[in-house]
């Protein structure tokens, strides 16, 4: 899987090594350590990306909402209510203003 991360006010692109496992949309890397969840959305052509690791001894848990198309309001309500299922608080979710796109 290969992503770009804003470090330090800069765009940087970072590369993780995904294993398969034998739990369908499950996904480990660094022996374990970090474990993705694809999550099939109930909206066409959206998925979840749910995201576990463990940082010292600090739990980070992220979720994502992907979608082949601009994301719509149904597609966000069923996030949120896959957020509050997992767990997470859906009062933090954010959306984030894309770069480029002004």
């Amino acid at each position: 899987m290969t992503r770009k991360d804003r470090i330090a006010g800069r765009c940087q692109e970072m590369s993780t090594l995904l294993e398969k496992t034998d739990e369908p949309g499950k996904y480990t890397a660094s022996r374990g350590m970090q474990v993705l969840y694809i999550i099939p959305s109930a909206v066409e052509d959206h998925c979840i990306f749910y995201y576990e690791s463990k940082v010292l001894k600090h739990r980070i848990r992220v979720a994502k909402l992907l979608g082949q198309r601009e994301i719509n309001q149904e597609a966000s309500e069923d996030f949120q209510n896959a957020v509050r299922a997992g767990g997470l608080n859906p009062e933090s979710i954010f959306i984030p203003k894309q770069s480029g796109s002004d």
